[in-house]
């Protein structure tokens, strides 16, 4: 099962880490793991610059598009990228994986 991560990024301090993190933890429950940093980084060489907000962003819906679930990062919902994530998946049906049925419970 492909999972995508969502949460917030801009103006979020050690946001890298977060990612990262729930990456990890993902991944050692056996999910295949779609992180947005790692698109960012793809669309960088892909661009050779940089790529801004938007270009980010429909990168990461396209990839979303591909997952079968998606995972939230606490304050998500404060995020407006995270918010337009959510929409695609609740319009494509993806299930949610929650990091607490899974015994995520230092997430807190």
């Amino acid at each position: 099962m492909r999972v995508y991560i969502a949460g917030p990024i801009t103006d979020n301090e050690h946001y890298n880490n977060k990612f990262i993190r729930r990456e990890k933890f993902l991944k050692d429950f056996g999910y295949e793991v779609c992180n947005p940093l790692r698109i960012a980084q793809r669309l960088e060489v892909e661009l050779n610059r940089k790529p801004n907000y938007e270009e980010c962003m429909e990168a990461n819906l396209a990839e979303l598009s591909k997952c079968d679930a998606i995972n939230y990062l606490p304050g998500w919902e404060l995020s407006n990228g995270a918010q337009r994530e959510k929409e695609r998946a609740d319009s494509i049906g993806l299930q949610i994986v929650s990091v607490y049925e899974l015994g995520g419970t230092r997430w807190k």
